[in-house]
């Protein structure tokens, strides 16, 4: 059980929970569809724990994930679960989000149709086929826009009936925020992805350029907060802007941990705190 408590990746579920509560949020009106809503999550949850199977499955069996890796170990890499098993436990995982997912459809008609079938094939795709994602350096492309927009998005169009355009503002926060989650990752696993032939940006540009991605992904969510001042005409908006003296002391571990890479898991921890709090500050501009 704790195998598999490893291979779900708890910690990173945040980034799929936290679109779907600020589309809910934003889109409240003073009813709440406790249904709809929790389809909505329990494919969310699907869906990414499905695409954490099949990466930890593709990466060991590709060299990615190998015993000198300097983030926390999978269970496949400790030989308690077999690729075959996080293989046919991931299309479980899908098989259940089509299974809820056609009341959504249901409910949205062919738009959501269509966010769910893309999202279904590039649960695998994101480490799988010929051209995975994860290895071609399309990767961020794919967190900012399916841990971002198109969640945040999808949420309001399925509470609301029509889609609006605070819901892309609020996804494009949301998919920067989890882009600079992938950001660390990537910085933490340049040489072990390099070595595999995982073609990251980090990879790609470096270092440097990492960095830089890692900055505008963490920083650029801040800049949104004078779009819902005209939004909401309210203050409160503002209060994002506490956790500047924390992002500042992320920035110092991430450029510290250049040199000291045990540093790399602090940075990762705080930076999901950083999320979820923003997250929390983001839901009171509405």
């Amino acid at each position: 059980m704790s195998a598999w408590i490893l291979s779900i990746r708890f910690k990173s579920l945040i980034v799929g929970v936290g679109p779907v509560f600020i589309g809910v949020y934003l889109s409240y009106f003073g009813v709440f569809d406790y249904l709809l809503n929790g389809a909505i999550l329990f494919c969310v949850l699907c869906i990414q724990t499905a695409t954490h199977f099949f990466n930890d499955a593709l990466d060991f069996i590709k060299g990615a994930d190998s015993l000198s890796r300097k983030g926390p170990k999978r269970a496949v890499q400790k030989n308690l679960i077999t690729p075959s098993q996080l293989f046919k436990a991931g299309f479980f995982c899908l098989a259940l989000a089509a299974f809820a997912g056609a009341y959504l459809v249901w409910q949205g008609s062919w738009p959501i149709f269509v966010i769910g079938v893309v999202s279904l094939v590039l649960a695998y795709l994101y480490t799988g086929g010929p051209y995975p994602l994860a290895y071609t350096g399309l990767a961020d492309l794919f967190v900012l826009l399916f841990f971002g927009l198109i969640p945040v998005a999808g949420v309001f169009y399925l509470n609301t009936g029509y889609w609006d355009q605070s819901s892309f503002v609020a996804g494009f926060q949301c998919g920067l925020l989890a882009l600079s989650l992938l950001v660390v990752n990537n910085l933490r696993d340049e040489t072990e992805d390099r070595l595999a032939g995982k073609k990251t940006l980090v990879v790609r540009f470096g270092r440097r350029f990492g960095l830089g991605e890692w900055i505008v992904a963490h920083y650029l969510p801040y800049g949104f907060v004078i779009y819902w001042f005209f939004y909401s005409q309210s203050l409160i908006v503002f209060l994002p802007l506490i956790l500047l003296p924390l992002s500042l002391y992320i920035h110092c571990l991430l450029c510290k941990a250049f040199k000291k890479e045990s540093l790399y898991s602090l940075v990762f921890t705080f930076t999901c705190l950083y999320y979820l709090l923003f997250i929390l500050f983001l839901s009171f501009s509405f």
